[in-house]
């Protein structure tokens, strides 16, 4: 269940075990909420050096503490997870450079713990890994134009086709992401009769559905 608010000395607490202080202008912005207080923790553990904490800007909200973690990267660490997140919470790092991104800022993002690696690939050959917390990929995507969230979903759906361990649900998504309407339909009528196979009737007729929405 999620946890609520903490008290004056267990926020104090937290933030002297994530930073080894607890400045009061961390308590007083994070009012207790745990996930506000780690993630701005980790924006003031990584500002510039010699900046004090009483003068940054802390956001109020946990999407604006990702927002701003977001924009102290280096480029092509956010160029990066903008075009991981759209794969998803879990994403490969050959698929996310074959969309164009740098696999040197792997790395480092793993370092600094905002992706994590899976012990195992769902798709063969390929590196898995996720994002720590959803709501990272979510803030990232959000950082994407239309435009190029059309271009990479494309991409993705050319790189995952035909891949051992690609779903044919996962590629009818990302057609459809990407705004490519004949390759959607036909993925989402494949992935209907994939369902309809195991007698999943319900995800088969929501895919049916969904094939001929696109056929239109």
């Amino acid at each position: 269940g999620e946890v609520g608010p903490l008290d004056a000395g267990a926020a104090s607490e937290l933030a002297r075990a994530l930073l080894g202080d607890a400045p009061a202008a961390l308590l007083e912005r994070a009012a207790g909420h745990p996930l506000l207080l780690e993630e701005l923790a980790r924006l003031i553990l990584r500002r510039e050096p010699g900046a004090r904490v009483a003068d940054l800007a802390l956001p109020p909200s946990v999407e604006g503490a990702y927002l701003a973690q977001l924009d102290g990267m280096k480029p092509a660490e956010r160029d990066f997870l903008k075009r991981a997140s759209v794969f998803g919470r879990g994403f490969w790092v050959e698929g996310v450079a074959a969309v164009g991104g740098d696999v040197a800022a792997a790395a480092p993002l793993r370092a600094a713990n905002f992706v994590v690696p899976r012990a195992r690939s769902r798709v063969e050959g390929a590196r898995e890994m996720r994002f720590r917390v959803g709501l990272l990929q979510e803030t990232a995507a959000l950082l994407l134009p239309d435009d190029a969230r059309r271009r990479l979903h494309e991409g993705a759906a050319r790189w995952l086709s035909g891949r051992k361990g690609a779903t044919i649900d996962e590629l009818a998504r990302h057609w459809e992401q990407a705004e490519r309407r004949p390759e959607a339909a036909a993925a989402y009528a494949e992935a209907a009769a994939a369902a309809a196979a195991v007698a999943d009737t319900a995800t088969a007729c929501a895919h049916a559905d969904r094939a001929l929405a696109l056929s239109d």
